[in-house]
């Protein structure tokens, strides 16, 4: 069971840890603007364009310029930037056309350079513009070929884009970085860091459960009869409990009932037979001393008021004690018919 307890506590600790930081991620993300971190106050407002779509002069022209093999999954006429165009979406890319000309519509590096150039409204020059191939971290939503403008502003602006539509896919800066790396952590993806069902959510899911079921078996394993105490006085409130009482010369002998789970202390006390104490039955004074026989088990606070001698021959203390049905009570002479006292001290 010991072995069972320290994995159970190193366990524990590991994912408390990781409790820790999705809390504290959770409460700092809710600090974050939403539309600041999604870059909208570096974005021009579209400009509803007073265009009309045109026919398109050649269709099969534009179509027997596709390669050869791919499959048409969709033909649109749309506006992009002032101009109308055919755009074709095939199984291997989506291409662009002038739907006058028939031309094919390229968006490189300087066109690129170009449409985030009249999209971004924030400060600083245009740095470096990066094709990409593959999705990156700040990228993880969008796929295909594209293109990354670096903006040399205080806020380091990235502008991402495809290289197929001229999309604008995201637009990243520097407080959309530092919020990340919280969702990161709170969402525990820590390679991708967008899905909520990932491996490390799954495993810590299975540790909890495990943690809750080792936790029941090493807190029933660490409890004491006497952390159940507190339940005591419920189930006992209409039991009966029978004891007697004598004198130690012999000449006082009674029985008596007593029901609920009091103290002895306060049992004698009911009966008119006032112990001796200066605590009111707290544990503290250790002059309530009784002798039972048979005598319960002592008592950590017997332990320390009372001798070894005293707990071998049945002392214990009677606020201490609610078990003692069907014993014996020696007490001295000297309390029987002695009352209660009631005294003021200026």
């Amino acid at each position: 069971m010991s072995i069972l307890r320290l994995i159970h506590r190193w366990v524990g600790i590991f994912l408390g840890l990781q409790m820790i930081l999705w809390m504290v991620s959770g409460f700092i993300m809710s600090y974050y603007d939403h539309d600041m971190v999604e870059g909208n106050h570096l974005r021009k407002a579209p400009i509803r364009s007073s265009l009309t779509l045109t026919p398109v002069n050649d269709l099969s022209q534009i179509l027997a310029s596709l390669p050869l093999g791919e499959q048409i999954l969709n033909i649109s006429a749309e506006y992009f930037r002032g101009q109308n165009i055919v755009k074709i979406r095939t199984d291997h890319a989506t291409r662009m056309f002038d739907a006058k000309s028939g031309e094919y519509i390229n968006i490189d590096a300087d066109y690129a350079k170009t449409i985030a150039r009249d999209d971004f409204t924030g400060e600083g020059d245009i740095t470096t513009v990066s094709e990409i191939i593959a999705p990156t971290l700040e990228t993880r939503e969008s796929n295909g070929p594209g293109w990354r403008v670096d903006f040399n502003n205080a806020e380091n602006s990235s502008l991402y884009l495809s290289a197929e539509t001229g999309q604008i896919w995201e637009r990243r800066h520097d407080q959309w970085r530092q919020f990340d790396f919280f969702w990161m952590l709170h969402i525990m993806d820590y390679q991708n860091r967008k899905s909520f069902n990932n491996w490390i959510v799954i495993l810590a899911s299975w540790i909890s459960l495990w943690i809750a079921l080792t936790g029941f078996i090493v807190l029933f394993e660490s409890l004491s009869k006497g952390d159940f105490n507190f339940i005591a006085p419920l189930l006992a409130r209409n039991k009966t409990t029978r004891f007697t009482v004598k004198s130690k010369d012999g000449h006082f002998n009674k029985s008596y009932s007593s029901k609920g789970h009091h103290t002895l202390f306060r049992v004698l006390a009911a009966e008119n037979i006032n112990l001796p104490t200066s605590c009111g039955g707290g544990g503290t004074c250790g002059l309530c001393r009784v002798q039972l026989k048979p005598a319960p088990k002592a008592t950590p606070i017997d332990y320390r008021k009372l001798s070894k001698e005293e707990i071998r021959e049945g002392y214990r203390l009677s606020c201490q004690h609610h078990q003692f049905d069907k014993s014996t009570i020696s007490l001295p002479d000297s309390l029987f018919g002695k009352s209660k006292l009631s005294f003021k001290v200026d």
